[in-house]
């Protein structure tokens, strides 16, 4: 909504002549025919006991005061309908408003110590002060409610905006958003990893065991001792040869007896190494898969929190910008309200409908109590 905050007057002033049923420069039209056509009987000179020119002129000045005041209200209507006037040419608007009733009031004043009073004014005068009188009353203040509706509604949207960021955040970090799905599989990437370095912990204390049992059989004399020296082979006599081949030779008999154990060692630290080796690569992927699903969540929270920077900013600068306006247009409610309450006093003065003094209509302007 592209609201400017005196663009209620506008509103205000087209109402009031919706209201009316006629537009303010017919109204206006209306006064100044009456001002040329209308004048004063012979009659009703002779009754105020006035020459019939003295009474045609305060009859004609009076016409000319409404006159002005109604033209005053067309121009105000004119310029209030457009949009994005600045706020001087409101206030403008409602002091010439009541500056021409100001004057009326002079005038009448004026009429009132020369031994006449305001019942001096035409029939056509009265008629449209009433008609002014009639639609400022029926529509000054419903307006103003309005115009207060819409600028709350307005600060309520611009609030619910900056919610809206957060809304927007809390979705993103519920059970079922991005950023918090990113987290979980983090997590369950996590546990993994450390399951399988936990098993691949307990394989390399077995690889290390094996590898301790088997580096053992260098030094341990007692598990692996050093063979008797070899009889020498001779050829000299087949009784020779036959002794050497015998299975009970000391080095057939230490081949056989150690030989199982160092080659069993030997295969398993050779098996443990080989398990340690593949399940450190299976390791190794899990923990690159680990850091992966870990930078997406970190990218995500970093795209999360710029997303609800530039909305909080955006929401933020909006609302400030609304609640100024609004402001700003409260401002132009209580002036006007004050303005329109003392027209609606000065107009009852003159169709005498209260008991109070054009000052103390002036005054209402300062003191909105009364």
């Amino acid at each position: 909504m592209a609201f400017r905050a005196f663009a209620s007057q506008a509103l205000l002033l087209w109402a009031i002549q919706a209201v009316a049923g006629q537009d303010f420069d017919v109204l206006l039209q209306s006064a100044v025919s009456a001002k040329e056509g209308k004048g004063v009987t012979a009659a009703e000179a002779h009754q105020t006991g006035k020459s019939y020119v003295a009474q045609a002129e305060e009859h004609a000045a009076v016409t000319e005061q409404v006159a002005s005041l109604l033209g005053v209200t067309s121009e105000a209507v004119s310029c209030l309908r457009q949009q994005g006037r600045p706020p001087h040419i409101v206030r403008a608007n409602n002091e010439a408003l009541l500056a021409s009733l100001a004057s009326l009031r002079a005038l009448t004043g004026q009429l009132a110590l020369s031994g006449n009073d305001t019942s001096i004014l035409p029939d056509s005068v009265r008629e449209n002060l009433k008609t002014v009188y009639q639609s400022i009353s029926q529509t000054l203040f419903a307006n103003l409610d309005t115009m207060h509706e819409e600028d709350q509604a307005e600060v309520r949207a611009a609030y619910d905006s900056m919610v809206q960021c957060n809304t927007e955040q809390a979705k993103r970090v519920s059970d079922t958003g991005d950023v918090e799905t990113a987290r979980q599989a983090v997590q369950a990437s996590r546990d993994n990893h450390r399951d399988i370095r936990n098993d691949e912990a307990q394989l390399y204390e077995e690889n290390e065991t094996a590898w301790a049992e088997f580096s053992s059989l260098r030094t341990d004399t007692a598990a692996l001792p050093n063979p008797e020296a070899c009889e020498p082979f001779s050829r000299e006599t087949l009784t020779d040869m036959s002794k050497f081949f015998k299975e009970e030779m000391s080095i057939v008999t230490w081949w056989n007896r150690y030989r199982p154990i160092f080659l069993a060692k030997e295969m398993a630290y050779e098996a443990a190494n080989g398990n340690l080796s593949k399940y450190r690569e299976k390791a190794d992927a899990a923990q690159e898969h680990f850091e992966s699903a870990y930078r997406h969540w970190q990218r995500l929270q970093v795209d999360m929190c710029g997303d609800y920077n530039l909305c909080w900013d955006k929401a933020k600068d909006n609302f400030n910008a609304t609640t100024a306006r609004v402001q700003e247009s409260e401002t132009a409610r209580k002036t006007y309200y004050q303005s329109g309450q003392a027209a609606l006093c000065h107009l009852q003065v003159l169709l005498q409908r209260n008991n109070r003094t054009f000052d103390e209509c002036t005054e209402l302007v300062h003191n909105t109590s009364k």
